[in-house]
């Protein structure tokens, strides 16, 4: 047994008018059309759902229940219809997003909260956000947005097996002591940081491993004092003169008056890029409009850098 929906359109309409004059002139359609289309349900279901009543239609006890049932289903086709343009229009939804703790709050933070205000019905559920080895998380969330597990993932970048964008640079810095006599240069030699007490993040780091590859090529092998997978730390730790924290500079608020000094080894500035990507061609419209406030942002951002942290 196969039931449309328009049968079931059809017939309600002659059901709640008690006519089929008024029913076709409802629905915009020819009486033979509609009365077609109800006697095909009739057939279907084996049962008369109609009897004469005079001028007008009236249901029988089959047709009662059927009317019940029929309303509760066109009903909810309604909603589903309303649901897909309201996904498909990006008005409600669900964002699956995938990040580094340090991409919120250098970047995302003011972003997200601008995009969920203005679109209360759409939902967002982030991976990546626990303070753990970056190098996994990365593994994690490329492979998760391979597996159409997230949507979005700001990770580094660029990679060929996803479409995205440059959302900023990130220098390697070094946070000089405000007594050394470099302290405050926009970059400096790898050498500036030789026989220094070091507080960096521990080997298998980006940061680290660059700087240990800058090093060897200058010479020398680096003096780490701490090693933490926290920069937050690290920073902490230089405040009170522990040693020269190095760090990815999106980890040091943008209203601090030393942002550190961009480290510099023989084939030019360490830094990493970082990129938000998708898989090709699998964007829902909300993940789009998300996608499009995010590079907004970055714009904004790097019209604003005044040194060393362009996107480009």
């Amino acid at each position: 047994m196969t039931i449309e929906l328009q049968q079931l359109a059809y017939f309600t309409a002659v059901a709640t008018s008690g006519s089929y004059v008024l029913a076709a002139e409802r629905l915009h359609v020819s009486q033979p059309a509609l009365w077609r289309k109800v006697k095909s349900l009739q057939g279907e279901l084996g049962v008369p759902l109609f009897e004469r009543s005079g001028n007008r239609v009236v249901l029988t006890s089959a047709g009662t229940l059927l009317l019940a049932e029929a309303q509760r289903v066109l009903t909810a086709n309604e909603r589903l219809c309303e649901v897909a343009t309201d996904l498909s229009q990006g008005r409600t939804g669900l964002v699956r997003f995938g990040c580094f703790p340090v991409h919120i709050r250098y970047l995302l933070a003011p972003v997200i909260g601008a995009f969920l205000g203005e679109h209360p019905d759409i939902r967002m559920e982030f991976t990546g956000l626990a303070d753990s080895r970056r190098a996994e998380v990365a593994r994690r969330l490329y492979e998760d947005l391979r597996l159409g597990a997230l949507d979005l993932a700001m990770a580094p970048g660029p990679r060929n097996d996803f479409d995205g964008f440059k959302a900023y640079r990130a220098d390697i810095v070094a946070v000089l002591p405000a007594d050394h006599p470099h302290h405050g240069d926009p970059e400096v030699e790898l050498g500036v940081i030789r026989d220094r007490p070091l507080l960096t993040a521990p080997l298998g780091y980006f940061s680290r491993v660059e700087v240990e590859r800058g090093a060897a090529k200058c010479g020398f092998s680096p003096r780490v004092l701490v090693e933490s997978s926290s920069p937050l730390s690290l920073l902490a730790l230089g405040r009170s003169g522990v040693g020269i924290p190095i760090v990815a500079r999106d980890n040091i608020d943008p209203s601090e008056p030393d942002r550190g000094s961009v480290l510099v080894a023989s084939d030019g500035a360490i830094h990493t890029d970082v990129w938000l990507h998708w898989k090709p061609g699998s964007l829902s419209s909300a993940a789009v409009m998300l996608a499009e406030m995010i590079r907004a942002a970055s714009l904004r951002r790097e019209e604003a850098s005044p040194r060393g942290e362009k996107t480009a």
